[in-house]
């Protein structure tokens, strides 16, 4: 997931995201988060800002 910088022309990395069938996990960027969620809708919910890229 990333969100757009503020005053920057680039984007920057907010948190990583594994997706599965029923699930997705999600580690933010600086690791003090991570969670076991049902799929991408809930982690979309939870970075509001940002847009998942996939690479």
């Amino acid at each position: 997931m990333v969100e757009p910088g503020a005053d920057e022309p680039a984007a920057r990395v907010v948190a990583w995201c594994l997706e599965f069938d029923d699930s997705a996990q999600v580690v933010s960027e600086d690791g003090s988060l991570r969670m076991d969620l049902d799929g991408l809708d809930s982690v979309r919910r939870l970075f509001r800002d940002a847009e998942p890229v996939w690479v």
